[in-house]
């Protein structure tokens, strides 16, 4: 296996594991607002069915 492959294959596997990490980052991030606003529109239907 040349060094060049194996750079490849870091690289690829780097690239990849990054997206991984981004991908949760922007999961958390989102999910606290949108549990937020998600609760907001469960008040709002109860309020409406009161």
């Amino acid at each position: 296996v040349s060094d060049e492959s194996q750079n490849n294959v870091l690289k690829v596997q780097i690239d990849e594991a990054l997206k991984d990490i981004v991908k949760a980052q922007i999961d958390e991030t989102l999910k606290d607002p949108i549990d937020k606003f998600n609760k907001l529109i469960e008040l709002i239907e109860k309020k409406d069915q009161d």
